[in-house]
């Protein structure tokens, strides 16, 4: 696996001294451990946001994500967040080693972003979409209040569990918009967390 060189020229680890550029070189050798551990072969090119890479993987037959993050205090709660929500409605986590930064996680047909937060299962999704018809979607406050319907369905969450993981996702991307110089997404996001709270 080779390290990306967009990874290499922008990433958290540069803000993070000689500790990130330990971190940086050692990432190959992090995910080389974790697909012997974890019994894994790399089958795609690594992508990445700000904070690492997500490295496509497969065991056997079944498709998953190699995630390996800058090893911080938020890692500890994405597993927590992730055992919780036990692949409900979130990307389901397989496995972790929490130490290292390193996630393994179903592997989704689309990711939010380029370091985004994860989307609702693809199940869940493509029932969403199979449900739109042909009325068109609305606009605005209607559209939003729409999309929440269409997630609570095809997720089959209550509409409390829906706005929370609406609100918490947008946080998060707007969050990763900000820090990555985007100008549209964070005030739509931040749009979003206005509606919803």
């Amino acid at each position: 696996m080779t390290v990306p060189d967009s990874f290499r020229s922008w990433g958290r680890w540069q803000r993070e001294g000689e500790a990130g550029r330990l971190w940086l070189a050692a990432l190959p050798g992090i995910v080389s451990e974790h697909c012997a551990r974890w019994d894994l072969t790399v089958d795609g090119d690594p992508m990445h946001g700000d904070n690492g890479l997500a490295v496509p993987v497969s065991r056997g037959d079944e498709p998953l994500v190699l995630k390996v993050s800058w090893p911080d205090e938020s890692v500890p709660d994405q597993v927590a967040a992730l055992r919780v929500w036990n692949g409900r409605g979130m990307v389901l986590l397989v496995d972790a080693d929490v130490s290292s930064g390193a996630l393994l996680l179903e592997r989704l047909d689309h990711q939010w972003g380029g370091g985004g937060p994860a989307l609702p299962h693809p199940r869940a999704r493509h029932r969403a979409r199979a449900g739109r018809g042909d009325g068109g979607r609305p606009a605005g406050t209607r559209r939003l209040r729409w999309c929440l319907d269409a997630l609570i369905d095809a997720a089959e969450m209550s509409r409390p569990r829906a706005c929370a993981w609406a609100v918490l996702r947008s946080v998060d991307h707007w969050l990763w918009g900000l820090d990555a110089g985007l100008t549209e997404d964070p005030v739509r996001c931040a749009g979003i967390v206005q509606r919803l709270t």
